[in-house]
């Protein structure tokens, strides 16, 4: 018995239903995708370790400015009087980083530490103050930088700032930023253990961190409080 118009037309859609299904199916295999699932979808990250509340940052910011911030503007002033400057200075109340570019910086300095056989262990966050010259936008202020860190000796729980040496190595830093000896051990060259702080005494090695590659950031916005 022929089959009616209408029950051929079924079965054509059946037929393309069926490939359009097995499409979207391999679609999502070659996306990685499951079928079904959301690719908007994220996985939710938990809140890390160091997470403080909105009040003990507060708490933390106004004994800055009754602790600090007075200091260093009677310091600043008295400079400014001395100079025959009759200008009231303005002390730094933050410093903001532009957080693509923050982003961008934790990439390379993981791509960097790698190719130089370390891992990063911690991120130091040093204080400083802009010099006047070097065109800096705020002059004597109060500024920070990042400096990654390293625990080259994973039996000892020391950590040194690192660097790119000329060859491609890591090298390390002492607490004040200088290039120190014992490149990877925690020892100087003479095989005297030696704590972080004693190789502040330590000559430092020829090297230089101009000659190398620096993994220090700065130039973060630092930004005094408005006048009224």
């Amino acid at each position: 018995m022929p089959l009616s118009q209408t029950t051929r037309n079924f079965q054509r859609f059946q037929i393309f239903s069926f490939f359009l299904l097995l499409i979207f199916v391999s679609c999502g295999e070659q996306s990685g995708t499951p079928p079904g699932d959301d690719p908007g979808q994220q996985e939710m990250v938990n809140a890390p370790e160091g997470i403080i509340t909105l009040e003990e940052a507060r708490i933390d910011f106004e004994l800055y400015s009754k602790r600090r911030a007075p200091l260093i503007r009677q310091y600043e002033d008295s400079l400014l009087r001395a100079e025959g400057v009759d200008s009231a200075f303005a002390v730094a109340r933050y410093v903001a980083f532009d957080y693509a570019n923050l982003k961008q910086y934790m990439q390379y300095i993981e791509q960097e530490a790698q190719k130089a056989g370390t891992d990063i262990s911690s991120l130091r966050v040093y204080f400083g103050n802009n010099p006047e010259s070097g065109g800096h936008v705020h002059p004597r202020q109060n500024t920070v930088f990042l400096v990654p860190a390293a625990q080259p000796d994973k039996e000892r729980d020391e950590q040194f700032g690192i660097y790119i040496r000329p060859d491609g190595t890591a090298g390390y830093l002492s607490l004040d930023l200088q290039p120190v000896k014992g490149q990877g051990s925690g020892m100087d060259q003479d095989g005297m253990e030696r704590s972080e702080a004693a190789f502040l005494s330590l000559p430092t090695a020829p090297a230089t961190l101009q000659d190398g590659g620096s993994l220090i950031m700065n130039f973060g916005g630092s930004a005094p409080p408005p006048h009224n």
